[in-house]
């Protein structure tokens, strides 16, 4: 699995960036518990759009439907290299199923 483009949906005034992830397939329910070791991982798979949220503290919320071809990020406090390490998260997932 790979991420396959990124563009920005919203800066706000705090200093806080929103961006759109595409990957090149849906999210599925072992991805989202495999990149949930990034954070806290809160999935509410009863929901008729399965939905996940994780939170890493003082960096970023993920969140998302299961299913999707993308999720969204809040970068409470962006760097390139936490961007970075989320899509090679994503990528080592590819490499591990």
């Amino acid at each position: 699995m790979k991420v396959i483009a990124q563009k920005r949906v919203e800066e706000c005034l705090d200093g806080t960036i929103i961006k759109e992830f595409r990957l090149n397939a849906a999210v599925t329910k072992e991805l989202v518990h495999f990149i949930g070791s990034m954070g806290k991982l809160d999935y509410y798979g009863h929901f008729p759009k399965p939905f996940y949220r994780i939170t890493q503290r003082g960096a970023f919320i993920l969140k998302g439907v299961e299913g999707n071809t993308t999720f969204q990020v809040l970068f409470i406090r962006y760097t390139s290299n936490l961007e970075n390490s989320i899509c090679q998260k994503i990528k080592c997932f590819r490499n591990r199923h």
